[in-house]
């Protein structure tokens, strides 16, 4: 194919435009996965165990099967004919619980009615007889030599297969997993450092708290299954409901509904083999609808303690690293094992570390399962180097922005053997941030500046398939397998297409993910959506274009180089084609289409993580707080973020995810922890569990958007989404400690906790 000359080139990509999507959520036209509503269906009610860990002995059913308008009643009784455990690496969690509770929270009958009050009040007659047993809900519990096992066995799961292939789901003790990675000599390096500095850091159990919480709706016929679902991976929901009910992919269809706010929480299958199963035995659609308390129950983000020890000399130059970093997974394995993994392998930051050590572990405990969360392990992690690299500078009598730039690693360098080399420029952006903050300038008292810098992995292997049909009025319908959670995936790859193909943007409809109709894609994590299935949609939306330039240069008896397209037509001199002309006169039929497919596919790799990721997202903060000493009330007064997009899709949307992201880093920097009490939940709700609020937004609150146009996606796009909620805890905690003058290696910071730190240090010196 000859060059093609797009006229008025890149009319959509770059710029700050609205959402095709932005009439339907503001007029609330948008369907959710709660206003999802099928013929015939009935509700649902789940009794949940009120115990950490306990043995079942018995239910009675009785009394609840016999309340009017009661349908069905499941139990483990009910699940003896499937194979009943599903997750992403070990299959490991029952649709309910069989032999025993793990978590607080589990469910262990489910209710089926004619509505949903009468199921709860059903559910209210159940009775269990529970034999409790010492719960396990911390770190230093789960890893006692003789500590009771939360888990024993498990069946390999397919998702992660290869990438977490030494996975063994033989427990013999609460380590689910475990990773490790060396380079260079640790402790040869630790001998030649000048001085070596060590000390932990913890990060908290938090929620997601998406304001749609978990809603599936479910029906099992003769014809097979079906699901209406929220969930980031419909593909991975399809593969655990043809393992557990027995039934061919090709008989079941999973459609992922716009979601309400995800950020991970509904990442591969968390009640939809529960709603399946319910619609088998009542034989009719059954919905399942968690209230805020009951998804809390469900995921959450994975707590971690993290022990970092560096060598370093004089001049600033760090010679060694050694990082243990365990993450506190819950009950079941969920994807955290992955999470674990990659969280752990960026654990030693940014920096040019010759001789490194990384061990990083998956923990099981008596809490509600962890999974994906915004980040995937990196938040964690970067909290702890980020506050080790600004002890490090202080030990040294070095600034901390200098520091980094001695040590950091520059665009080409490699971060670990087989991976994608560094694609971002780090010391140039810290250096303008820093600049825009006056980092130089003299503070008021009880103020503090703080820097950090932070980078993640995307996802590989991956894979995304995507079918452009381009319509014979002109229009154009893009199948994708990418789930809109509001990121605006949605209107991003409509704009691909667009693009490519120079139509005008509202001529593009992309459907929901829907498997009966849409080809594979892996998931919708890692911030891998632009780059893997724009690139997807780009290629299709190409061979689109060539397909129809080479009709209508047959029509005009003209080179295809000679040919431009121009908003939707096919321009020769003076002569003009419309898309429907074209497509008519090639084949004098009404109604011809032109359909391409297009893939993104990146294989395993020698990577130490399973494959070479296709772009590495960094994320830059300065950050500017006030802290009250007679409180410790920490308020962020100044927050500045970059973020490297390669090349924007939509500059609008772009700065609203960098934005939206570092409001909850806010949140998980000053506020956010779930809070267990012998290892029951008590804070499960948004009226006990504090996020961010209007009032918490920084006075200077900006986003900086970097494009250099030399991403592996679309126009040169990098993935971007998940960096200030990476990055904002430890540029706060860095500036929480120049502000009261001492470290606080702990998250949240707490007004209790920072006023108890001054105090602290201020008996200390007295």
């Amino acid at each position: 194919m000859g060059k093609i000359e797009i006229a008025n080139s890149l009319k959509t990509i770059g710029r700050a435009i609205p959402r095709t999507d932005y009439r339907a959520k503001i007029t609330g036209a948008i369907p959710y996965p709660s206003d999802v509503a099928v013929e015939g269906m009935l509700e649902s009610a789940i009794v949940h165990s009120p115990f950490a860990h306990a043995e079942i002995e018995s239910i009675d059913i009785s009394a609840a099967i016999e309340v009017p308008g009661v349908i069905c009643v499941l139990t483990r009784d009910d699940l003896k004919e499937l194979d009943p455990y599903f997750g992403p690496v070990f299959r490991d969690q029952p649709i309910l619980a069989i032999d025993r509770v793990r978590y607080e929270g589990e469910p262990v009958v489910a209710i089926v009615a004619v509505d949903r009050k009468t199921a709860h009040y059903a559910a209210s007659l159940v009775e269990v007889e529970y034999h409790p047993h010492p719960e396990i809900d911390n770190l230093e519990a789960a890893l006692e030599p003789n500590a009771p096992l939360v888990q024993s066995y498990a069946q390999r799961g397919s998702h992660y297969s290869k990438v977490l292939a030494d996975a063994d789901p033989r427990h013999t003790s609460n380590v689910a997993f475990k990773w490790d990675y060396d380079r260079g000599n640790v402790v040869a390096g630790m001998a030649t450092a000048d001085l070596i500095i060590e000390n932990e850091y913890r990060v908290p159990i938090i929620h997601h708290f998406p304001l749609e919480p978990i809603h599936t709706v479910a029906k099992m016929d003769s014809e097979g299954i079906t699901v209406w679902t929220g969930t980031q991976t419909p593909m991975a929901v399809r593969q655990d409901l043809a393992v557990i009910f027995g039934c061919p992919q090709s008989k079941i269809q999973v459609v992922s509904f716009p979601m309400g706010g995800s950020f991970g929480a509904k990442a591969f299958s968390k009640v939809e083999p529960l709603a399946v199963a319910l619609a088998r035995k009542a034989g009719k659609p059954v919905r399942v609808a968690l209230s805020m308390s009951e998804t809390a129950r469900t995921i959450r983000r994975a707590g971690a303690r993290v022990k970092i020890k560096s060598g370093v000399n004089r001049d600033g130059t760090l010679v060694a690293r050694k990082v243990e970093i365990d993450y506190q997974i819950g009950a079941y394995a969920d994807c955290a094992p992955r999470v674990a993994q990659k969280g752990g392998y960026v654990s030693a930051g940014p920096y040019r570390i010759p001789n490194l050590e990384i061990r990083s572990r998956a923990i099981y405990s008596n809490t509600p399962p962890s999974g994906a969360y915004r980040g995937f392990g990196v938040p964690q992690a970067t909290w702890a180097y980020e506050q080790h690299t600004d002890e490090l500078a202080k030990a040294l009598g070095m600034d901390a922005i200098e520091f980094r730039l001695k040590n950091m690693l520059e665009r080409g360098e490699s971060y670990a053997e087989g991976d994608t080399p560094i694609d971002t420029d780090y010391a140039p952006v810290l250096r303008e941030l820093a600049n825009e903050l006056e980092w130089d300038q003299p503070l008021k008292p009880w103020r503090g500046r703080g820097v950090a810098v932070s980078f993640k992995p995307s996802q590989a292997p991956t894979e995304s398939t995507a079918i452009v049909r381009l319509h014979a009025d002109g229009s154009v319908s893009v199948l994708m397998g990418t789930a809109e959670m509001g990121q605006g995936s949605n209107s991003a790859m409509a704009q691909i297409a667009a693009e490519e193909i120079n139509i005008p943007l509202e001529r593009v409809v992309v459907t929901k993910p829907d498997t009966a109709m849409v080809p594979f894609d892996s998931t919708t994590t890692a911030s891998r959506s632009t780059v893997a299935m724009g690139r997807a949609v780009q290629n299709a939306a190409r061979d689109i274009k060539s397909k129809l330039l080479k009709r209508a240069a047959i029509l005009l008896k003209e080179s295809v180089d000679n040919l431009i397209i121009e908003n939707g037509e096919i321009v020769f001199g003076q002569q003009r084609l419309t898309i429907p002309e074209i497509l008519y006169q090639t084949k004098e039929i009404s109604g011809i289409e032109i359909i391409s497919i297009g893939q993104f596919i990146l294989a395993p790799t020698r990577s130490p993580i399973g494959g070479s990721t296709p772009f590495w997202e960094p994320c830059w903060v300065a950050t500017e707080v006030e802290v009250d000493p007679n409180t410790g009330r920490v308020k962020v007064c100044r927050l500045l973020t970059a973020v490297d997009a390669g090349k924007a899709i939509n500059l609008q949307q772009v700065e609203g995810q960098d934005i939206g992201s570092s409001m909850q880093g806010i949140g998980a920097a000053l506020y956010e922890q779930m809070i267990f009490e012998s290892g029951v939940l008590s804070n499960p709700s948004l009226v006990q569990y504090r996020v961010p609020l209007f009032m918490d937004v920084p006075d200077d609150f900006r986003s900086k958007v970097i494009e250099n146009e030399d991403g592996p996606g679309p126009f040169g796009a990098k993935g971007v989404g998940e960096g200030g909620l990476m990055a904002v805890p430890a540029a706060i905690g860095n500036a929480v400690a120049q502000a009261i003058g001492t470290h606080i290696n702990q998250l949240p910071l707490t007004p209790e906790r920072v006023w108890r730190a001054i105090t602290k240090k201020e008996g200390s010196e007295t």
